[in-house]
């Protein structure tokens, strides 16, 4: 293998042996030790819906077979689509048990009555705002599930528990990957995918589990661009596309690829990563002016906030850091049930413990990840972290666009868990560069194991408490 090609230089030989993706890395065998088990019981513990946007990720799902992309938008309502009657009805029975469950409020029979709910083969318009802007692709393993769901006769209940368990495990299984080819910042990574609100996302319809996946797969192929054949360059660039249609702001953790595919003259494969990230974004750009979302106040025409916020965007950034930096621990920490991201505010909260002894791990974590063996080359740790600014930047940017009054001091609508991908990058970026200071790889996944299985233990014990079960 050629060694300095790789934006790698280990020491040795030994250190070459040694390197990090050459076998199965123990970070990923916690991983999976953790994540499969918790996955399978948060799922059984929790209602269906019970992760914000919840009901509209499930609609979006069904529309993946059906009319994946018409969007309809009635005179006075928020865009959406058509969906089954039996879809729609079970959505309706279940929102009100999700919204009051954690304060006590559930109406047992009501939650008995909607689980005997069947498909009806008749179609209705219904608003998801929050999904209808998501390429459809995105949800296949839940789209699939929902289908085998309908020809099998099985109730809308059970089909949406099965898209929730194919969400699950297509994330699981991308991430695992994307943790095998990381050659960098595994540590970090570890812990931002066993995290409490990641954990129960993983156990829902939303896009996180599967975009977070995508997301360690695009940084580590990144990574191995300078010996990654076309195969290779194909997956990135695919991983790019669904990912920046989704969620435009990851396009920029693409940046190591791109540096290294134009320092090794690869023209190709730079042309494969800059067409997916272009073809991203016209999906964009496209799709943002047929989705009407009145959640959103009114925020005005685009040219003077353009203006605004290039001008201001420090202050803007930096007042909403201030003013909201409670609910952005807590909504990248966790929480249940949904939150109001657009004003700020925490449904229901985990358990304080959580919040108070999750900074050490992380920390622990950056450690282990900057005493690391492997050591990335200046013009490669400079990508990333240009890629996680980036990307952190261009999130702030489309919720001013998207979500924020010109007047507003603050950014609307940011959530701490839209960090996550960019975190990834950042912790490559700072690999090795405490290289040969004291590593505590054991006590690290021990402890982190404990930490994790107290949290699902206690979020288990939780959902039994908040919500009703048969």
């Amino acid at each position: 293998m050629n060694v300095e090609a790789t934006g790698l230089r280990p020491e040795s030989d030994k250190a070459v042996r040694k390197a990090p993706g050459r076998s199965p890395p123990a970070a990923l065998v916690v991983y999976l030790f953790l994540v499969v088990p918790i996955t399978i019981l948060l799922n059984l513990s929790f209602v269906n819906l019970h992760s914000s946007d919840d009901s509209d990720h499930v609609k979006r799902a069904y529309t993946l077979i059906h009319a994946p992309f018409r969007t309809v938008t009635p005179p006075g309502r928020s865009t959406g689509a058509m969906i089954d009657n039996g879809l729609a009805r079970y959505i309706d029975a279940q929102n009100p048990i999700v919204m009051h469950g954690a304060q006590g409020n559930t109406d047992r029979q009501a939650n008995d009555d909607s689980v005997r709910i069947d498909w009806e083969g008749t179609q209705k318009f219904s608003e998801m705002p929050g999904a209808m802007d998501y390429f459809p692709l995105l949800y296949a393993p839940q789209g699939l599930m929902l289908e085998l769901g309908r020809f099998s006769g099985a109730s809308v209940a059970k089909s949406v528990l099965w898209a929730r368990f194919a969400n699950g495990f297509a994330g699981i299984i991308l991430a695992a990957f994307g943790l095998y080819l990381l050659r960098a910042g595994r540590s970090l990574a570890l812990i931002l995918l066993l995290l409490p609100r990641t954990l129960l996302q993983f156990a829902s319809n939303s896009a996180d589990p599967v975009l977070y996946g995508l997301s360690l797969i695009i940084i580590a192929l990144g990574l191995r661009m300078a010996d990654t054949r076309a195969l290779g360059t194909l997956g990135l660039a695919a991983a790019t596309f669904i990912a920046a249609s989704v969620r435009p702001p990851v396009a920029a953790l693409t940046l190591p690829g791109l540096t290294e595919a134009f320092r090794r003259r690869r023209w190709l494969s730079a042309g494969l990563i800059v067409g997916s990230c272009g073809a991203a974004a016209l999906w964009a750009a496209s799709i943002v002016t047929q989705v009407h979302d009145l959640r959103c106040p009114a925020v005005g025409s685009l040219p003077p906030r353009l203006a605004t916020f290039a001008l201001h965007w420090p202050a803007l950034i930096g007042r909403t850091l201030e003013e909201r930096s409670t609910y952005l621990y807590a909504s990248f920490i966790g929480h249940y049930g949904w939150g109001d991201a657009l004003g700020g505010q925490i449904a229901t909260p985990l358990p304080m413990w959580m919040y108070l002894t999750a900074p050490a791990l992380l920390c622990l974590a950056l450690w282990q990840d900057l005493v690391a063996r492997t050591t990335l080359d200046t013009p490669m740790r400079l990508s990333l972290a240009l890629g996680a600014s980036g990307s952190i930047l261009l999130t702030f940017f489309a919720m001013y666009v998207a979500c924020t009054v010109t007047t507003q001091p603050t950014i609307a609508g940011v959530q701490g868990r839209y960090f996550v991908p960019a975190l990834f990058a950042f912790a490559a970026a700072i690999g090795g560069l405490a290289k040969g200071g004291p590593s505590y790889p054991r006590a690290y996944l021990a402890g982190l194991s404990v930490w994790v299985i107290a949290c699902a233990s206690t979020m288990i014990a939780d959902a039994y408490r908040f919500y009703p079960h048969p």
